[in-house]
C-alpha cells in the first residue's frame, strides 16, 4: 500500500461562539455584534492563505478539517447560497499554490439564524470537511456524513439548542487497497458528552473490516477517557511517544505575537496502519499572515501511514 499522509486541522471559527450563551432577549442582538466584530478581525480571508502555504508545504494526501464555517450577514429566511464560504477561500488559496484539492465530503450542521446589533442579523453554519489532493494516490469513494445523535444544549434568547456537532467519512482507495477516513470535531463545553459521541463513531463509519483513519479535534487530551476508549478499540496516536506537540490554545482575536498552543487535543488515529512520521504545522511565528494573525487557534497535525 502506498504511504497515506493525513493533515487535520481546526481551521477556527473566527471567533468564541460561547460569547452568545447564556444571553437573553434583549442582550442576544449585543453580544452577537461583538462575535460578528471579531470574526471580520480575525479575517479568514487572510488566514486561508498561511493555511494553504502551511498544508502545501506539508504535502498531505487528504486533509480532514473541522470548524470549516460559512458566516453570512443577512437577514432571516435563508441562508444566502452566495455566502462567504471557508471551504472555497481554502481551495482557491491552495490551488494559488499550485496544489489542487476536491471535495470528497462533507458533513453540514443546520444554519442558523441570529440578530445582531446594529444590522440585519448573521446567518452561520459549520461543516467537516475532507478533501483530497487531486494529483495524489489516493481516490475517495463511498463518502457519508452524519450528525451526532448525542449533544450538549446551550440557552440563548430564552430557547434551548443543541450545539450540532458531527463528522464526515470516506473511503479512499489506492494501489488496490481500501482505507476509511473520519474525520470528527467532539464537543468542547460538556466533556462528559464525549465519550458517547465516540461510541456513535465507533459504531458507524469506524466499524468495518479496512484499516481506519479517524482524525479531528477530539477535546481532550492523551490519558482522557476518549483516548483510553480509542486505545481499548485497536487505535494507535500517530504522534506517538514524541513528547509536546501542543495543537489548541491561540487567544480568541489570533494576534499574540508568541505562541500559546499548550494543549494537545487534535489528533490522527489508526486501526490497522503504522504511523512513519509525524509533525504539527501552523505554530511558528513565520506562519503568520503579514498582518500578525495566526493561521487557526489550533495547529496542524499531519501523520504518515503505512500499511
Amino acid at each position: 500500500m502506498a504511504p497515506l499522509r493525513v493533515l487535520t486541522w481546526n481551521l477556527y471559527l473566527g471567533g468564541d461562539i460561547s460569547r452568545i450563551f447564556g444571553s437573553g432577549l434583549a442582550t442576544l442582538p449585543g453580544r452577537m455584534a461583538g462575535l460578528w466584530a471579531m470574526v471580520e478581525s480575525t479575517d479568514f480571508a487572510a488566514r486561508a492563505k498561511v493555511l494553504a502555504t502551511c498544508i502545501a508545504a506539508a504535502g498531505p494526501d487528504v486533509l480532514a478539517l473541522q470548524e470549516v464555517f460559512r458566516w453570512a450577514a443577512a437577514r432571516p429566511g435563508r441562508m444566502p447560497p452566495g455566502a462567504p464560504d471557508f471551504l472555497e477561500l481554502l481551495i482557491a488559496a491552495l490551488a494559488d499554490r499550485g496544489v489542487g484539492y476536491d471535495l470528497a465530503a462533507r458533513s453540514a450542521a443546520t444554519p442558523l439564524w441570529l440578530p445582531a446589533e446594529g444590522g440585519p442579523g448573521v446567518w452561520m453554519q459549520d461543516a467537516q470537511v475532507i478533501l483530497v489532493r487531486r494529483d495524489g494516490p489516493w481516490a475517495a469513494i463511498d463518502p457519508v456524513a452524519g450528525r451526532f445523535a448525542t449533544s450538549h444544549h446551550v440557552t440563548f434568547a430564552g430557547h434551548q439548542f443543541p450545539i450540532d456537532r458531527g463528522w464526515v467519512a470516506a473511503d479512499l482507495q489506492g494501489d488496490g487497497r481500501r482505507v476509511r477516513l473520519v474525520c470528527t470535531h467532539l464537543e468542547y463545553f460538556k466533556p462528559e458528552v464525549q465519550l458517547p459521541q465516540l461510541a456513535e463513531i465507533l459504531a458507524g463509519p469506524a466499524a468495518t473490516d479496512h484499516p481506519v483513519v479517524l482524525a479531528g479535534d477530539f477535546n481532550s487530551g492523551p490519558g482522557s477517557p476518549v483516548w483510553q476508549r480509542l486505545d481499548e478499540a485497536g487505535f494507535v496516536d500517530g504522534w506517538g511517544g514524541q513528547g509536546a506537540g501542543a495543537t489548541s490554545g491561540q487567544p480568541e482575536d489570533l494576534r499574540n505575537p508568541e505562541s500559546q498552543l499548550a494543549d494537545r487535543i487534535d489528533a490522527i488515529f489508526a486501526r490497522g496502519l503504522t504511523p512513519v512520521d509525524a509533525e504539527v504545522t501552523g505554530h511558528r511565528p513565520t506562519d503568520r499572515t503579514p498582518g500578525g494573525l495566526w493561521p487557526s487557534d489550533h495547529a496542524g497535525v499531519v501523520v504518515t501511514w503505512k500499511s
